[in-house]
């Protein structure tokens, strides 16, 4: 079983960088699926975009919370997963990349949500229940 680092660790920052490019990589074939035109400034949205879900995601896991960290990485890539299944199934012609990116967000977002309920659920039986 992979073993996440102790909390304040340097080597979030590697786990860091390695979602960001996964989830970037990503996002473009997801852009190069729908058609072959990419432009810059594609692929600036989606280096913001993907830097602000890396960061979300490994902040948690920095801190200490690696209930949070799984729970929320695995959101994401259930997320990216689904956001490519809209663009090979173009299931919403001609919206399909606006569909594919809201669709992830929107996973990405009730995923976040409930990393941090169960990590706060975690925190409270661990302080109550464990003596």
């Amino acid at each position: 079983m992979l073993r996440l680092p102790e909390r304040y660790d340097k080597k979030w920052f590697v786990i860091l960088g390695g979602i960001f490019i996964f989830t970037l990589a990503l996002f473009i074939i997801f852009k190069l699926i729908l058609g072959p035109k990419i432009s810059g400034r594609n692929i600036m949205g989606f280096a913001i975009l993907s830097t602000l879900t890396s960061l979300i995601t490994t902040i948690g896991g920095y801190l200490g919370f690696k209930v949070y960290f799984v729970i929320s990485t695995i959101s994401n890539i259930v997320g990216l997963i689904y956001m490519l299944y809209i663009a090979i199934s173009q299931q919403a012609a001609g919206w399909t990349d606006l569909v594919g990116i809201m669709a992830y967000m929107f996973i990405m977002g009730i995923g976040i949500l409930g990393a941090i309920v169960v990590e706060a659920l975690v925190r409270l039986v661990r302080k109550y229940y464990t003596r």
